[in-house]
């Protein structure tokens, strides 16, 4: 049961990741690509989240049948497998459609930011190029099944990367990563109104 909680819910862990890299990127100039990115991002993760609890959870059902149920054959077994992969394969693309969008949105934004540049961005833009080319050529079948590069391990990398890299980050003090964008109630007060 730990097995499966732990195969379920580790996307959460990069739900937080997500957020922490909108926090630090939304900064002048990347506003619009960092929200989109960060939008996206949640939505992606949040359905590898539901990906991964469905395809655990028919394992975990199917064993616990077989074992209770004598008349529950092996070839009935097969046929529930094949009829879920369907939601399973299904799941898998809209991960992969919101995950290239993840991907090329938050590239643009670390584009723009000093913190991370080209050397950040080009990489994660040319992921989901990638990403998106390998799925549209074996859609609905999955890379690896259809006998083609998977991206995906690369894309696990690069975020594992990312995440390091805001840890290190977060070991500096608030003001100089630009967490957030100046708001409204950080503006310069009105030095008219001040001398009348």
């Amino acid at each position: 049961m730990a097995a499966f909680w732990i195969y379920a819910l580790f996307p959460v862990f990069a739900l937080i990741m997500v957020y922490a890299l909108y926090r630090l990127l939304d900064g002048a100039g990347t506003q619009h690509s960092a929200f989109l990115g960060f939008v996206f991002g949640v939505v992606a993760f949040s359905i590898v989240t539901m990906h991964n609890m469905v395809q655990a959870s028919v394992l975990l059902w199917g064993s616990d049948l077989a074992r209770s149920d004598p008349t529950f054959s092996p070839e009935a077994w097969s046929s529930v497998v094949r009829a879920v992969r369907g939601v399973d394969i299904g799941l898998d693309l809209a991960w992969d459609v919101f995950l290239v969008l993840w991907l090329v949105f938050t590239g643009a934004a670390m584009m723009k930011h000093p913190r991370f540049g080209p050397w950040w961005g080009l990489p994660a833009i040319i992921l989901g190029a990638v990403l998106f080319a390998v799925n549209a050529v074996t859609v609905p079948d999955p890379p690896a099944t259809a006998g083609l590069f998977d991206p995906g391990p690369l894309v696990g990398l690069y975020a594992a990367a990312v995440s390091a890299y805001l840890i290190t980050l977060g070991r500096h003090p608030r003001s100089d990563l630009n967490l957030r964008r100046q708001g409204p109630q950080e503006a310069e007060p009105d030095h008219r109104i001040a001398a009348s």
